[in-house]
């Protein structure tokens, strides 16, 4: 079998789960993959840890979309105001 980098591994699985419809088949498909592969079993990872980062992903997503988001402005005179 012939060596592939991370990168090709990670697009296909990409677009082979990409395919996969039904969201428990793929929870299986990946619990299986998970069980043969792993160098540890998922029992290792705490729950709580798991919601901080999901927690930390969603607050850095946040700040993104606020810094794009630009405040309404608009001109008394010569001072500009923004709302």
């Amino acid at each position: 079998m012939s060596q592939i980098t991370e990168i090709d591994a990670i697009s296909t699985l990409d677009h082979v789960f990409s395919q996969l419809q039904d969201s428990s088949a793929r929870d299986r498909v990946l619990k299986w993959a998970w069980d043969k592969f792993a160098t540890k079993s998922l029992q290792t990872v705490e729950p709580h840890t798991i919601d901080l980062i999901t927690e930390q992903s969603n607050k850095k997503k946040k700040i993104k979309a606020v810094k794009k988001v630009k405040s309404p402005s608009r001109t008394r005179g010569n001072i500009r105001v923004r709302s």
